[in-house]
């Protein structure tokens, strides 16, 4: 059950989750899959052949056998660091319970990852009756099914840690929840369709997590030295996700189009409008977003992050167009402040590099071309900085103005993630996924350029077009109507 946005507490710019308003996300030394995955995979691996319900009741013989033969006060949980701190006798009688139940060689894949300060136990395992490959494989396959807490393994194998604390009287219901003690006596035994499932498992998995917070060790060192030592015997398996080009989409047209209808302003401005701020303003937004398109078309960025760059920057201008059409009247020359505004933002760049005077040898940055600029029309002691965002108030606010909120929330946002760097643009963008259980599905860095992005083209398209409509309605161009 997911929760909604609206579920979500919304505080000092952040949006808080209900669970997280309430509890802290477990962290790796106690969550499922990094912490306590390794600690019963011992279990894991019994459960993973045969028939569930066979093998259900084999481990709790085991439990009950372990706790008759070896008590709580030499093992108080059956985590896999706590059997590897048995004495040797008490070893011997654990191995004795294992083979008494059949099921010594289903776990003897663990000695491949058992260090020598466990040697007692990794020659108790006879590990060596099965190659390397053959136990890995083994163990492989049980975390594959352990790295969903939610998955039918995960399940049981906690119905198993509640199981070991009920017979260790840790763990007691009153008699008013008799459904929640019959619903764990029939568990082992009903089929996982069976409909009372869906409220079984939730309960377990619940009460499991109660448990650890009581009994749980989060200070073994086994876990890390479980994960590295797996590691070693795996090789990474990168995984990529590979996105087609949206070949219906024609951005070469578009770029054509564009052309002839920027021509025909700028003819305009040449030949009759040289005075016109309003229409220079309105067609240098729109040839910045044409130029922006030719970097799209012309380099095959549709599938990059720069792509995104392009469209966020795209939408910007199209919403900054309509922003200024609807306040025109507000302003008494609104064209001229927008222009101003920007080559103040301009100033200030150069100011601080004058009065700081920084090394800055071959920067992109051409400081006194900046200032040439800024002094281009007026003299630069009557420009302001302004360092707000035109027009004052968030861009949100702008976009919502102008009937663009849509374009806001579900593209510019998610373009704006590329644009700044942020996690999930690194993460989708360049990073691969390893597949390999053993290594936790990490990540890898891509650096060959392998993890190609979406397809582009629509949006810019669609904006482009929408952007030259509105520049139409107000300039009506001759191009348009062919």
């Amino acid at each position: 059950m997911h929760s909604k946005l609206s579920d979500h507490k919304f505080n000092k710019g952040v949006f808080k989750s209900g669970f997280s308003q309430l509890i802290t996300a477990l962290g790796k030394e106690e969550d499922w899959v990094h912490s306590k995955s390794p600690e019963y995979i011992w279990l894991a691996l019994i459960l993973n052949e045969e028939e569930r319900t066979k093998q259900l009741e084999k481990c709790m013989y085991i439990l009950k056998e372990m706790e008759d033969k070896i008590s709580s006060k030499n093992l108080a949980s059956p985590t896999l660091s706590g059997i590897l701190s048995l004495n040797s006798k008490n070893l011997d009688i654990f191995i004795n319970i294992l083979n008494e139940a059949d099921v010594l060689g289903l776990i003897s894949p663990i000695s491949v990852v058992l260090s020598s300060e466990n040697e007692g136990l990794r020659k108790r395992l006879k590990g060596y009756l099965m190659t390397v490959d053959e136990r890995i494989e083994k163990l492989n396959s049980v975390l594959e099914n352990l790295v969903d807490h939610q998955s039918q393994l995960s399940t049981d194998v906690r119905y198993l840690i509640v199981y070991h604390s009920s017979i260790l009287d840790k763990l007691k219901f009153p008699i008013s929840q008799k459904s929640m003690i019959d619903g764990l006596i029939e568990y082992p035994y009903l089929d996982v369709e069976d409909e009372k499932m869906r409220y079984i498992r939730p309960m377990i998995r619940s009460t499991e997590l109660g448990i650890s917070f009581q009994f749980f060790n989060t200070d073994s060192t086994f876990n890390k030295n479980f994960w590295e030592n797996i590691a070693k015997y795996m090789n990474c398996e990168m995984f990529l996700l590979r996105f087609e080009r949206n070949e219906n989409i024609n951005l070469t047209e578009l770029k054509s189009n564009l052309y002839e209808s920027l021509k025909y302003y700028r003819d305009l401005i040449q030949n009759v409008e040289q005075n016109n701020t309003k229409l220079l303003v309105l067609t240098s937004i729109l040839t910045y977003s044409y130029k922006r398109l030719l970097e799209l078309v012309d380099h095959n960025l549709r599938q990059t992050i720069s792509g995104r760059s392009i469209v966020r920057s795209c939408i910007e201008n199209f919403m900054m167009t309509k922003y200024l059409l609807k306040n025109e009247g507000q302003h008494k020359d609104i064209w001229e402040e927008f222009q101003y505004y920007g080559i103040g933002n301009y100033k200030l760049i150069f100011e601080r590099y004058r009065e700081e005077n920084p090394s800055v040898e071959g920067s992109h940055v051409q400081f006194d071309y900046l200032d040439l600029l800024v002094s281009e029309y007026i003299n630069k002691e009557f420009i302001d900085m302004d360092t707000r965002y035109f027009g004052n108030g968030n861009i949100r606010k702008k976009f919502q103005e102008v009937d663009e909120d849509f374009l806001y929330k579900y593209i510019y946002e998610y373009d704006s993630q590329f644009e700044h760097g942020l996690w999930g643009a690194i993460r989708e963008s360049s990073i691969l996924k390893c597949n390999a259980p053993g290594h936790q599905y990490h990540g890898i860095p891509d650096i060959d350029n392998e993890q190609s992005l979406s397809d582009v083209g629509k949006d810019v398209q669609d904006i482009l077009i929408r952007h030259l409509e509105v520049m139409n309605e107000v300039y009506p161009n001759p191009h348009l109507e062919k």
